[in-house]
């Protein structure tokens, strides 16, 4: 592009930049505004706590930005999918179960849907990964971050009187080059959920008290960095990556 045009590119790629900014960063300000969230019970610790907080963060770049906005599109793809099928229906859809949860805790399901030959109740997430994630094997698609996530929905729905029979996730590949991957999930035990509980909880009110921050995440490959911080907002923002060293090297 010559020279002088180069501004008319400049201005374009702003457009698109601030508004999917807008469109992905002010989604349910009310429900994001406070709280320590079901989708974040894997997060770095002390991730959690500066979200809590609301530390300082980079703003997140347009790539990341249309990451966010095709996974909401693909959100929306497979509600309108239930809603139009006539073998399920839906009950509840970005349901909020956050009075399930414990004190400080917040939390919305994608989908409550009943299959109405079988007349199973069952809890539905959506994700959506990069294409590269399907070449290492389905039995590696589903995180166990993702598993973590549906049974702390599973723990809020059953506290507030909802059964459910089945969980279910759905990931797609976002580039749409692999067929979504449909896979159960097992539940985990109301122990282990409460321990997560637990776990965010007290880092938070330490940071509240004692304005003593959780440790860095250990290093488990011989890198400088964890990869999460490869994906913080927070990293070289709040947090200084001193990072705790791999245990067994000096």
């Amino acid at each position: 592009m010559e020279i002088e045009n180069q501004h008319i590119a400049y201005d374009f790629y702003e457009a698109v930049e601030n508004y999917l900014h807008i469109k992905v960063e002010g989604k349910d300000p009310e429900y994001y505004a406070n709280n320590i969230h079901a989708s974040g019970l894997d997060n770095c610790p002390r991730q959690v706590v500066y979200d809590y907080f609301n530390f300082p963060k980079r703003k997140r770049t347009l790539g990341e930005l249309i990451t966010l906005d095709v996974g909401s599109y693909l959100h929306s793809v497979v509600d309108e999918a239930l809603k139009a099928s006539g073998k399920f229906d839906v009950i509840g859809n970005e349901f909020k179960l956050s009075e399930g949860l414990p004190d400080m805790f917040s939390g919305k399901c994608d989908n409550i849907i009943i299959h109405k030959k079988t007349g199973k109740k069952i809890l539905q997430d959506t994700k959506s990964v990069r294409a590269n994630a399907f070449k290492y094997g389905l039995d590696r698609i589903v995180k166990e971050s993702y598993k973590k996530q549906l049974n702390v929905y599973l723990y809020g729905l059953t506290n507030m009187g909802i059964d459910i029979d089945l969980l279910l996730i759905t990931i797609f590949d976002r580039g749409g080059s692999n067929r979504p991957h449909i896979e159960e999930v097992d539940r985990k035990s109301i122990e282990e959920i409460e321990a997560l509980f637990t776990l965010y909880s007290e880092a938070v009110i330490e940071y509240r008290d004692n304005k003593v921050l959780p440790d860095m995440i250990d290093l488990i490959f011989d890198k400088e960095r964890a990869w999460q911080c490869d994906y913080c907002l927070y990293a070289n923002i709040t947090c200084p990556q001193i990072l705790k060293v791999k245990k067994g090297k000096k």
